[in-house]
């Protein structure tokens, strides 16, 4: 069971919590209409079955943790072993050998893991366990404040501006103001939900996040242990740490370094490379740390050691956004769902379902702005030889075609040459070379032309260590009013792959560069990363 679905599964788990004192404190409510409503009463009643609704609480959070462990337990006995076959496909695919997983990893390598291994599981589980017995330490006292702290505002009513109006209006009922009382002092535990973990410096999580975080942090450290123990099988301990756009400040120094790796692989001091033992004191792999680390080999050159993150992605300052109103949400929902009062329940609900439009809101907002054409476009890529075209005439920007033309000689352009047929090849329409016309000024002439769609490209190659590399290259093409259609070829650049792609999107997300309107980025190795085109 990995981290999301653990977290649902507490989610869920707090939920049916919720629901249960839900139930409880309405009970006897339903009186009024027959004898008449006390609170005197109702609160005398909830006292006698406290004992009752704890059994409740115990029985729920039993039913949901039962044979968790073991699911546990299965889970990062396999990240282990799947660490260790990354790290052989990685090697087979930068080195070119054909090493078998399944030979390599035989009883001796799981011996060697199992007490490492069985101290993590361990250590998990007893941190899931306290959190449990956290969860209901928490929902049974809440249970009872409610009960007793309700009488207060019973006596004294509850001074919010819309139900202070409310009473201004008519008196309301004894019934009334119990249920109002009731959410009143319920409002921040169900804002907050089971924020049953405190840590040192006195912040308070949620049980969810925190059991998440915990299996999240062991399974990293598994997947570790399996990729260290193959390093260390072949004598390599070098690593390269991977890179993220919007990082945080603890891993931003961390980004694509070599480090040696002194924790799984046994590597030692060489005097070059800081150790993974020092990175991960001063905050490497923290909580929720979204890094990974690679074999590094330093005899090759051009290697990307950052996983694709596929198409489907969210750049860093809308996940944020995504992020915030998904909690927001969450915390309404438990309002909702914990209210006793018609009216406040109401009006939770109204503000959860707010958070969800908004959440609907980013997810769509590419497919309002822009086309992610990405996978369309490689599964239309063409196979078979692509044949040098070049024009007879020249094109500028507005169309207006020259017959006084010439070609710089091809060692001179020796990529514009090389993307001609890798355009033609994924655009599948025939692609030109655009020469250059002669004694015209003032006139601008894109690298390529296709002539069926009148549409022309500019080849741009990415060069330099600017984190902000992708946005000069397409605020000159703006400024120059050069071809709107951009072909980006990654070229002396140290920033990853993914880190270009979502700096990428994030230029068509804040329709930036508005100018530009189709872009494809191509890798080193000429593969095809990303294809965007405005709407």
């Amino acid at each position: 069971m990995n981290d999301y679905k653990i977290k649902e599964l507490y989610e869920k788990m707090e939920m049916d919590l919720i629901d249960s004192m839900k139930r409880n404190l309405s009970r006897h409510l339903a009186e009024e209409e027959e004898v008449g409503f006390k609170y005197t009463q109702w609160q005398a009643e909830k006292l006698k079955e406290l004992k009752r609704f704890q059994r409740e609480n115990k029985k729920i959070i039993g039913g949901y943790v039962k044979g968790l462990n073991k699911e546990v337990s299965k889970h990062l006995q396999e990240e282990l072993k799947q660490g260790s076959i990354s790290a052989i496909k990685h090697y087979n695919k930068v080195l070119g050998d054909n090493k078998n997983p399944s030979k390599l990893m035989n009883r001796s390598f799981f011996r060697t893991n199992d007490r490492k291994v069985k101290a993590l599981i361990k250590a998990v589980n007893n941190d899931l366990n306290k959190a449990n017995i956290g969860a209901l330490r928490m929902i049974n006292d809440e249970y009872r404040q409610i009960i007793h702290k309700s009488a207060f505002f019973v006596a004294n009513g509850v001074k919010t501006e819309k139900q202070a109006t409310s009473m201004a209006i008519k008196e309301i009922s004894e019934k009334k103001a119990t249920m109002q009382a009731c959410d009143e002092v319920s409002k921040s535990f169900l804002a907050g939900g089971l924020n049953c973990i405190e840590y040192s410096n006195g912040r308070k999580v949620n049980i969810a996040s925190y059991a998440a975080m915990a299996v999240r942090t062991a399974s990293i450290r598994a997947h570790l242990m399996g990729e260290g123990d193959f390093r260390k099988s072949i004598g390599r301990t070098l690593i390269k740490v991977s890179t993220h756009g919007g990082t945080c400040k603890l891993c931003a120094r961390w980004q694509g370094r070599v480090l040696i790796d002194d924790v799984y692989s046994g590597g030692e001091p060489d005097g070059k490379h800081t150790l993974l033992s020092e990175a991960m004191e001063q905050g490497l792999f923290h909580p929720n740390c979204r890094h990974g680390i690679f074999t590094y080999y330093p005899e090759l050159e051009g290697i990307s050691y950052d996983e694709d993150e596929g198409d489907e992605y969210l750049p860093d300052f809308l996940k944020e956004k995504y992020n915030y109103y998904d909690r927001l949400g969450k915390s309404w929902n438990r309002r909702s769902r914990g209210f006793i009062d018609p009216d406040n329940k109401k009006d939770a609900r109204k503000n959860y379902l707010a958070c969800e439009k908004k959440k609907e809101n980013i997810i769509q907002i590419v497919n309002n702005k822009y086309k992610n054409l990405t996978n369309v476009t490689k599964n239309n890529r063409i196979k078979g030889r692509i044949p040098n075209r070049r024009l007879n005439y020249s094109v500028d920007s507005e169309g207006n075609k020259y017959k006084n033309f010439f070609f710089e000689e091809n060692k001179k352009i020796t990529n514009e040459i090389k993307y001609q047929k890798i355009l033609e090849r994924y655009l599948n329409e025939e692609v030109s070379l655009n020469p250059k016309a002669r004694g015209i000024d003032g006139k601008r002439f894109s690298d390529y032309w296709i002539k069926k769609k009148s549409k022309a490209w500019d080849l741009k190659t990415l060069d330099g260590e600017s984190t902000e590399i992708i946005d000069n290259v397409l605020g000159k093409a703006c400024k120059k009013k050069q071809a709107p259609n951009i072909v980006m070829h990654v070229g002396e650049c140290p920033h990853s792959n993914n880190y270009l792609k979502e700096k990428l999107i994030e230029t068509f997300e804040k329709g930036k560069r508005p100018y530009v309107k189709e872009v494809m980025l191509f890798s080193k190795k000429d593969n095809l990363l990303l294809h965007l085109k405005r709407k």
